[in-house]
């Protein structure tokens, strides 16, 4: 059973798989700090970290119009 204030669709089993591993993450390695934050302040922290992860620049590409692995 999902307890997420916000609902995870049916067909998205591989959300919900996220969701349970990122809650677990935070809980496990990060809970004695979440307690020493203010909810506002830990919340932001995250989108902030959630901004950072899906703002990538586009890949360059090298001469031969090829994506660089690097």
């Amino acid at each position: 059973m999902n307890n997420s204030p916000f609902p995870i669709p049916q067909d998205a089993q591989h959300l919900s798989v996220l969701y349970k591993q990122l809650v677990i993450s935070l809980k496990f390695h990060h809970g004695q700090t979440l307690c020493q934050l203010p909810r506002d302040l830990a919340l932001q922290a995250m989108n902030e970290v959630w901004e950072s992860c899906n703002s990538k620049p586009v890949p360059q590409s090298n001469a031969s119009g090829n994506q660089s692995l690097s």
